[in-house]
């Protein structure tokens, strides 16, 4: 197990850390907001998605994420780009969905993808 993956577990174990502020700007219909940070050992994201908020999208989302959907191939899922996700939050706000989560380093252009493959309505994709 990477020393990323075994600090993220322990920061699971801690609870919930503070480390993104929510989003000050609005986002327009179809489009997105992406915040990402290094952490050193891990990146924070925080993304706000132009979609009218439903509740029912969170868990797909979080499934399409962690399962590497859209990543390396055409299929539905490709279990060798899944994404690590911890600190999972998932809310309205504005009336669109906002989530925010930690991964190891380096998982941009999987955390991209999923997205993409999540939300393929949004204009110009995702750029996290």
């Amino acid at each position: 197990m990477s020393l990323s993956k075994i600090l993220l577990t322990a920061l699971t174990l801690m609870g919930p850390v503070v480390v993104a502020a929510p989003l000050a700007k609005r986002v327009q219909p179809n489009a997105q907001t992406c915040s990402s940070a290094y952490k050193f050992l891990y990146s924070s994201y925080d993304v706000l998605i132009g979609i009218p908020w439903d509740d029912t999208l969170c868990d797909p989302t979080y499934n399409n994420l962690s399962n590497g959907a859209g990543a390396g191939s055409a299929s539905d899922s490709n279990p060798d780009f899944g994404i690590w996700v911890t600190d999972w939050h998932c809310a309205e706000e504005y009336g669109y969905v906002h989530i925010w989560f930690h991964t190891p380093v380096g998982d941009a252009d999987s955390v991209n993808a999923a997205l993409e493959y999540t939300y393929p309505q949004i204009n110009g994709g995702f750029n996290c």
